[in-house]
């Protein structure tokens, strides 16, 4: 018994020792987005539901042949690891199309960018993955979707979706928790 209690005492500190930053970024209003073309285009920011965000672009121009992106971005309140879930779903149009997803986090020593997602493959898609993003309280941290297409149809679009993820000390102590409980009902 007194081990048990020793070791969820040990994954409580560890759980509660980290610097893992709550998810108070998915309020609309924290948000700002820059298009690179305001040639017929738009973005919206939204809450599909209370601990998650969704980020949308739409592009419908020549500007596409060339390239464009969509940057939203917001400003930590907190300094530490956020760990995001993402999906990201797309639509190019048909001929040539490129899609890339970009992460980047702002500090005192400079921008550190991470491309989670990139394709020459299309039209569209929807993808999904995990990311963890160092932010330093009070610099900016975001996403940048981008690409282009060689199509007659000059539309692009998506929708980037951010949820937070429970920290990896928090599972940790909810599965202490059960392993004792499930102790205790044998013993």
């Amino acid at each position: 018994m007194k081990t048990s209690r020793l070791f969820v005492s040990s994954v409580a500190a560890c759980a509660f020792a980290s610097a893992t930053v709550t998810a108070d970024y998915v309020s609309p209003a924290a948000w700002s987005a820059s298009l690179s073309s305001s040639n017929n285009s738009r973005y919206e920011i939204r809450n599909p539901n209370p601990s998650a965000i969704e980020l949308v672009y739409w592009f419908n121009s020549p500007d596409v042949y060339g390239g464009v992106s969509a940057t939203f971005s917001t400003t930590a309140t907190q300094t530490g690891a956020l760990n995001l879930d993402w999906s990201y779903a797309w639509f190019h149009a048909f001929y040539l199309p490129t899609a890339s997803l970009t992460f980047f986090a702002n500090s005192a020593s400079g921008v550190v960018e991470n491309t989670v997602y990139s394709s020459n493959v299309g039209p569209g898609a929807l993808v999904s993955g995990s990311t963890t993003l160092n932010l330093s309280q009070g610099y900016s941290w975001g996403i940048r979707a981008s690409g282009k297409n060689s199509d007659s149809n000059t539309d692009i679009s998506g929708i980037v979706t951010l949820s937070a993820m429970p920290s990896p000390g928090a599972i940790a102590l909810l599965s202490a928790f059960g392993l004792v409980g499930n102790r205790r009902r044998r013993g």
